[in-house]
């Protein structure tokens, strides 16, 4: 449990980071959390938290990456994204986890996949800022 609660409060540090303008900051964090999560995960391979926590410090990584120019790393980091979440998605169908689906396949600008499964998410009432900002940057929601 705490390497679930640390990693993630990395994760959000490295992401206000990077809203600060902080890159490398930001990517120092996000790193961070994936060196907590990674060993955890190969430990406990079944836990949802760790993958949905893998998942998102790697989006945010890749963020980071990409606002540092570094467009192939960062394709790379949402890769590892969408591999860590596709099969517990599409699987469980968890609205956290589709989301991070949806969010990965949108950083990847595989738009074509990502658009009925953010429609989906709109219709269940998902509606995280974030989520709904990164989303309409891709033309995946409407502007409001």
């Amino acid at each position: 449990l705490w390497q679930f609660n640390l990693a993630r409060s990395l994760t959000s540090v490295g992401a206000a980071e990077l809203a600060l303008g902080r890159r490398a900051d930001a990517q120092a964090n996000e790193r961070r959390a994936l060196t907590i999560i990674e060993p955890a995960l190969q430990k406990k391979p079944s836990d949802l938290n760790l993958r949905l926590a893998l998942t998102d410090a790697n989006l945010e990584l890749g963020d980071a990456l990409a606002a540092d120019g570094r467009v192939a790393d960062a394709r790379v980091a949402w890769n590892r994204a969408f591999v860590a979440i596709d099969s517990l998605a599409r699987a469980r169908g968890f609205t956290d986890h589709v989301a991070l689906r949806a969010a990965a396949l949108a950083r990847l600008d595989r738009l074509d996949e990502a658009r009925p499964i953010v429609a989906e998410l709109l219709k269940r009432g998902y509606r995280r800022p974030r989520w709904t900002a990164a989303m309409r940057a891709k033309g995946l929601v409407p502007a409001s």
